[in-house]
């Protein structure tokens, strides 16, 4: 609300997600969902369940009429597919 008023001219956001309930890992790894690895291999024939994970991100937000330019890059990620980052400044 603050940047589409104008008072302020960018803005943090960010979230998180953790895994700190083991009720539903318990769950999942009952019902042999979860990998006995730990990782998750999609697409592979050696898949055998998914491992889940926590993260965090952070965005920088701006009004799109200050933007001066935007990129786009993939990066890989630590499993079989690729990252799409969209970058702006």
């Amino acid at each position: 609300m603050f940047l589409q008023l104008g008072d302020c001219a960018m803005a943090l956001c960010g979230g998180v997600s953790c895994i700190i309930e083991p009720r539903v890992f318990v769950a999942l790894s009952k019902a042999k969902m979860i990998s006995p690895e730990g990782t998750s291999k999609p697409f592979s024939s050696r898949a055998d369940g998914y491992g889940r994970g926590e993260g965090c991100g952070v965005v920088l937000l701006k009004p799109l009429r200050k933007v001066s330019k935007c990129w786009v890059y993939f990066s890989p990620s630590f499993h079989i597919s690729y990252n799409l980052h969209i970058v702006c400044m």
